[in-house]
């Protein structure tokens, strides 16, 4: 880059907006794809995160985490691993051999994924996920127009259809 050129840009130290969900948007489509995939294999209501999981590699053919965290998130978990970590102490004085062994913790964050970000889903804190499969495009709940009207409605369109017939 060459010294002395200017730049149109002007520094700041405001944060990055991401936008999401444009329509037309590759990520949103596959996520919409994804719960219609579901849908259709029965899962409704709640489910575990594991579960979700698996359905998502099966659905994607991947198993690669980045892509699972960007697409369903993870809930709050702690990992704990122990490694190499083996310490025997030998106290001098009085002989004895005390044997430690350390175990390292590390809390990951939840992090919110595409699909609950898009209200898809929600993933709650024990690691339950709700679908909300309500406000898609696929779900539909028929009901009979006489199921739907109240019951002064239901006797007019009755005596409607009394004077036709």
């Amino acid at each position: 880059m060459e010294s002395g050129k200017l730049s149109a840009k002007a520094f700041t130290t405001n944060p990055k907006t991401r936008r999401h969900a444009g329509s037309g948007c590759v990520s949103r489509d596959r996520a919409m794809a994804f719960m219609e995939f579901l849908f259709e294999r029965g899962f409704r209501g709640r489910l575990g995160y594991e579960a979700l999981r698996l359905q998502f590699v099966l659905f994607f053919g991947t198993n690669d985490s980045r892509t699972v965290e960007r697409y369903i998130g993870r809930p709050e978990r702690v990992e704990r691993y122990g490694g190499d970590a083996k310490v025997v102490r030998l106290n001098r004085m009085s002989g004895k051999v005390a044997h430690f062994e350390y175990f390292n913790e590390r809390r990951l964050r939840e992090k919110k994924g595409l699909m609950e970000i898009l209200g898809y889903i929600s993933i709650l804190k024990d690691g339950t996920v709700i679908l909300h499969h309500e406000g898609m495009p696929y779900y539909t709940s028929q009901a009979s127009l006489d199921e739907t009207l109240n019951y002064e409605q239901r006797i007019d369109l009755q005596e409607l259809r009394n004077e036709e017939g």
